[in-house]
């Protein structure tokens, strides 16, 4: 079971707004910048 919070498009622009690059928000979730990307491009 996957137990890490929802990663949303409005988390990460949320994160963005308090001076958060993608590349330091993949690595604070561990997860590939291009996931982040990618959940940004869905909206």
């Amino acid at each position: 079971m996957d137990d890490k919070p929802q990663i949303t498009a409005s988390v990460i622009r949320q994160l963005q707004k308090q001076g958060l690059t993608v590349q330091e928000i993949a690595e604070s979730w561990d997860i590939p910048v291009e996931e982040v990307l990618g959940k940004l491009g869905q909206n």
